[in-house]
């Protein structure tokens, strides 16, 4: 099911498993509006692919966080393994800030407003490096990753992307 067509249905899908090329089994799918001003539990999407700002706490999210893991996922099937391989909540934050860089108000405002970012915070500066671990990436590739694993959600792929996005991966993936 597309993005968009979930997106017509008000169905987040919460839980994505490695292995599978569907991205997600809406197994804790729930309805979704943009007029939803409830809070969502963030204990959801398996954990190599969940995105930062649920590790991090929030539980006011949208359908970006799907975003994150599909890149997660891409990057997975160009590298041949998985990119982040965390064993627990804390080591899966690290691996991320380790590639992508910490967050600040500067590439993620609002971000020390999340519950536990204080918690989680960086005690060391770490620049991003997507583009210098993955420069074996095909140029298409890498810029599509890099717009799928920002740090902030309101800065990447949304649902209207989905469409360059799939074309994107044709092209990428195409012998």
């Amino acid at each position: 099911m597309t993005q968009k067509k979930r997106r017509q249905r008000r169905k987040v899908p919460k839980d994505t498993h490695e292995g599978n090329l569907k991205l997600a089994d809406f197994g804790l799918a729930r309805s979704f509006s943009n007029d939803h001003n409830g809070n969502l539990t963030n204990r959801v999407i398996t954990l190599w692919y969940r995105p930062p700002e649920l590790l991090l706490g929030t539980t006011k999210y949208g359908p970006a966080v799907d975003m994150w893991s599909v890149g997660c996922i891409f990057a997975e099937l160009l590298h041949g393994k998985p990119i982040l391989p965390g064993k627990n909540e804390p080591e899966q934050l690290n691996k991320i800030f380790e590639l992508c860089g910490a967050p600040d108000e500067v590439n993620w405002p609002g971000v020390s407003k999340i519950p536990w970012y204080n918690n989680f915070k960086p005690s060391r500066p770490m620049k991003r490096r997507v583009r210098e671990t993955y420069k074996h990436f095909d140029r298409h590739a890498l810029e599509l990753l890099e717009r799928m694993l920002t740090l902030d959600p309101s800065r990447g792929y949304i649902a209207k992307d989905a469409l360059v996005l799939s074309i994107s991966m044709t092209l990428c993936l195409a012998p």
